[in-house]
């Protein structure tokens, strides 16, 4: 089953209970049923301009960490067979991880339905490509927030808009080599008043370079960087921006490309939304598990437990997740105190 798949059967459960009781019958019966997104270093080799990490790696106190091949085997094996959703990487870049590759090797042994990782695209190396051919993962998703290389290498400070085109030729001829239509390439655009006249020059791109699917964000109102708050787009860039979506879905369809847009795209838009909390179920099917093997199962939450310390099954039967969860579905004035209020790409 596809990831998209997975959203749409959710999707389809309105209410909350139905969604919890959904998760504890596959998770009774032996069945992937979680979203696991994992990272295995807390690096970065760019500095993006709306990116909270960068800050965080800037920071006075900040300590570099790789988890090594060996812890990493060991919180597979605790986790991964619970998995639908695997990404290898979620707020640091995957290729900081040195031997990467064998990361990956290990993770595609679980047969996790449908795996992923994030990258800016400026470390893809032959060695990871050739592994991610061979092994059938299923998607590389590559953030290049810009149609051109000025606009790409304003935001995204420290990258080169010729590698990146030389990494994505890299994936598209190997791929085209042995006649591999995984893995797919997924490129991520963050719209900001810097690029968003760039939407259908991204399209065009992606099709050049043999994206299979394309997803569009907004830079939200609660990307609270400094760059962020002035590079929101205006109630007039709004307005144009929908415009250009709708040309953007149309171009994407003629080339054969996904569309993955967000649904929303108006800052009031967003705020209206808001975090989700009446219907949220992340402490049922989300696992966050950083480089050191800290798990969370709310990303507002403090984590929960360590994976190199505790067995994952020790951690969920816990007292601490059962309060968690009891928090999150009798007491939502709490959440509404910490829960960052951020509309998740992933409709789960």
């Amino acid at each position: 089953m596809k990831e998209a798949s997975l959203q749409k059967i959710y999707s389809a459960l309105g209410s909350r209970g139905l969604r919890i009781a959904a998760l504890k019958t596959a998770e009774l019966f032996g069945i992937h049923n979680l979203l696991v997104r994992m990272d295995t270093n807390n690096l970065c080799n760019l500095r993006c301009r709306m990116c909270p990490e960068a800050i965080v790696r800037r920071s006075k106190g900040f300590k570099p960490w790789i988890m090594k091949l060996d812890d990493f085997k060991r919180v597979a094996a605790g986790i991964f067979p619970y998995a639908h959703v695997l990404y290898l990487s979620c707020a640091s870049e995957a290729f900081m991880t040195p031997g990467f590759a064998r990361y990956v090797k290990v993770a595609a042994s679980y047969k996790v339905p449908f795996i992923s990782f994030a990258t800016n695209g400026m470390l893809i190396d032959e060695e990871t490509v050739a592994t991610c051919i061979e092994h059938r993962i299923s998607q590389v998703a590559v953030s290049a927030n810009g149609a051109r290389t000025e606009t790409f290498e304003a935001i995204s400070t420290g990258a080169s808009f010729a590698r990146l085109l030389e990494n994505l030729t890299l994936i598209r001829n190997s791929k085209k080599a042995v006649e591999s239509k995984l893995p797919e390439v997924r490129l991520n655009y963050t719209i900001t008043k810097p690029n968003w006249r760039e939407v259908l020059d991204f399209v065009d791109l992606a099709h050049e370079y043999g994206a299979g699917s394309v997803q569009f964000r907004p830079l939200t109102p609660f990307d609270n960087t400094r760059w962020s708050l002035k590079n929101q787009l205006d109630p007039e860039e709004e307005r144009q921006v929908v415009g250009l979506l709708e040309e953007a879905r149309r171009r994407s369809e003629t080339y054969g490309i996904k569309f993955l847009g967000h649904g929303e795209f108006t800052g009031k838009g967003l705020r209206d939304k808001g975090s989700m909390i009446a219907n949220c179920v992340y402490p049922w099917y989300y696992r966050y598990i950083d480089s050191r093997g800290m798990m969370k199962i709310c990303p507002s939450r403090k984590p929960v437990g360590n994976l190199l310390e505790k067995s994952y099954v020790e951690i969920m039967r816990s007292e601490e997740v059962r309060s968690l969860k009891r928090d999150v579905l009798h007491r939502p004035e709490t959440c509404r105190l910490i829960c960052t209020p951020h509309v998740s790409s992933l409709a789960l």
